[in-house]
């Protein structure tokens, strides 16, 4: 590689990361500066009126502390994962603290907390805060990579070596020994190519071409090789740039030998089985840790006394959550390193959990949709990457025009696609949509390259009818105006809306079941519009109307 191309990498990235944190920063702070505690309150971002219900020791010693307000709490945006401050607003003696949420019901909200929190019992308040750790993390993953000594991965990614070197000979895939036999040919020698790769491989995945499938494979057989003639079983870090990619891939795993590193409450129900919390509960672990956390636990419900026994209290819990994480620290680290594939989000393979370990494999999973700096959190962690993902799809979201303009949101698989071709494979059969709508993306965006399958080449909704499947409506000379919400800037459109719920009504009435449908539209105002027009229709009530922004 060359350092002086890895170093200005390095110092743009910083600085383009520094321009996104202070943005999203001033944002955060000017919208929660002014406004009232009613505007709070309808934007979500902050909850009145909290009790403390319940504390309780968490994992690696973390005080849970549990909140309510005596019946369900009101709307709010807040997500597990998110980082709050907890205060009393009518007592300005009281200090605010600050701790991530946990778990979130209909009835409370669950805060994590380093140290036991010395607040009141009642009359508190939530607030939403923005969140630097993913900003911390990134920065450390760049001047990490900026330290980093020669390797053969970064001679490829940064230097003048090729990403096409193979460490067997291609074998014939008719004869090859598949875990999917049902693989068509080009996610076949995707996998292929990608079990052989040295050090980088690139899988290019179209919307509905099987890209999880694919990856799914490729995970089986480094694990439990059978295309190439080795014995040795690869130790895989699978990640995504969001909690519901990662789960994705969980759930068709099957009974793999595997663990989900991340919080339990932002992770599908299906998944939660196979979570470091869940296999920590319910292993041998559990019996190591049973009576110091009974001990916590207790100490936890007294400290409702004050004076000096609250201040004993707080002394003791201390040293036990000393114990407590002393002892769930080596059941962890054995759990992980003795697990054969590892999946988390990419912000947590920057955690203390992960950051230092070694894998064999890294795979990123829709690396179309991540920040360079969030890939290299993983990326850094083995010596062979693959990334799949689609950079002709929406790109990551960016909050700083300066940083965008600078190329924050130019991700690293695009960058390689464009860097290192001969390392990319196209899935080119997709599997979800009529031909005649594949034509159109495919022309616009894949150079023609994408084949229909037979099964949904000519599927429709309507038999009888001659009905396009793909209708591009110009709504320019309707008289349809735009407006804005002042107070957050989205926009709605009433004719734009109206005509939505017309063609609603034609679908529903023609046979479509209202749950079969989905609106799609990119601002939140409009959302609402048209949520509310489809709940005085009641013909077309069930359709799913949203952003198209996953929230994972």
């Amino acid at each position: 590689m060359d350092p002086a191309i890895v170093a200005c990498v390095v110092e743009k990235h910083l600085k383009l990361i520094g321009l996104e944190e202070d943005a999203e920063r001033a944002e955060q702070q000017e919208f929660l500066g002014s406004l009232s505690k009613q505007q709070l309150q309808q934007r979500g971002v902050a909850i009145y009126g909290l009790r403390i219900t319940e504390q309780r020791t968490g994992l690696v010693g973390k005080t849970i502390v549990e909140l309510g307000t005596g019946s369900n709490l009101p709307a709010h945006v807040i997500k597990t994962g998110d980082v709050v401050q907890i205060d009393r607003p009518s007592k300005t003696e009281v200090e605010a603290v600050s701790g991530i949420v946990n778990r979130l019901t209909e009835n409370f909200i669950s805060v994590a907390f380093k140290e036991p929190p010395n607040i009141p019992d009642d009359g508190l308040r939530i607030v939403k805060l923005p969140n630097d750790v993913a900003f911390q993390r990134m920065r450390y993953a760049m001047t990490n990579l900026g330290n980093s000594k020669q390797s053969r991965l970064l001679d490829v990614l940064f230097g003048p070596v090729k990403g096409d070197g193979k460490q067997f000979p291609d074998p014939d895939t008719t004869k090859a020994r598949w875990f999917n036999p049902h693989l068509n040919e080009s996610q076949k020698e995707a996998v292929i190519s990608a079990l052989n790769a040295s050090e980088l491989k690139l899988i290019h995945g179209p919307p509905g071409t099987g890209k999880t499938e694919t990856l799914i494979e490729i995970i089986k057989q480094l694990v439990t090789p059978r295309i190439f003639n080795t014995s040795t079983r690869k130790r895989v870090l699978v990640c995504g740039p969001s909690n519901l990619s990662v789960d994705n891939i969980v759930e068709r795993l099957g009974q793999i030998d595997m663990v989900r590193v991340g919080h339990p409450a932002r992770v599908l129900e299906s998944v939660i089985p196979h979570t470091l919390d869940s296999r920590l509960a319910t292993g041998d672990a559990a019996a190591l840790v049973k009576d110091i956390r009974l001990e916590i636990d207790t100490a936890l419900k007294q400290l409702s006394k004050s004076g000096a026994k609250r201040r004993e209290i707080y002394a003791e819990l201390k040293e036990l959550r000393k114990e407590l994480y002393s002892r769930e620290k080596g059941a962890i680290d054995n759990l992980i390193s003795g697990s054969s594939v590892v999946l988390s989000t990419l912000n947590m393979a920057g955690s203390k959990l992960l950051k230092n370990r070694r894998f064999d494999v890294v795979i990123i999973d829709e690396a179309g949709q991540a920040l360079e700096a969030e890939c290299w959190l993983a990326m850094l962690l083995a010596e062979k990457v693959i990334l799949a993902g689609d950079h002709c799809q929406l790109p990551p979201t960016v909050s700083s025009p300066s940083a965008e303009r600078g190329g924050l949101a130019t991700t690293l698989f695009e960058r390689l696609v464009s860097r290192n071709p001969e390392a990319m494979s196209l899935l080119n059969t997709q599997y979800r949509m009529n031909h005649l709508i594949m034509d159109w993306s495919s022309t616009e965006f894949y150079h023609g390259k994408l084949i229909a399958d037979p099964s949904v080449a000519t599927h429709s909704l309507f038999t009888e009818h001659n009905e396009s499947v793909l209708r591009l409506i110009d709504t320019v000379g309707f008289d349809y105006l735009e407006a804005q919400v002042d107070e957050d800037q989205s926009k709605y459109n009433e004719g734009e809306a109206k005509l939505v719920v017309e063609h609603l009504l034609k679908l529903v009435t023609g046979g479509v079941s209202p749950k079969s449908i989905a609106v799609i539209t990119p601002y939140n105002a409009q959302v609402g519009l048209i949520e509310t027009l489809v709940s005085e229709c009641h013909q077309v009530r069930g359709v799913e109307i949203g952003s198209g922004i996953s929230q994972s």
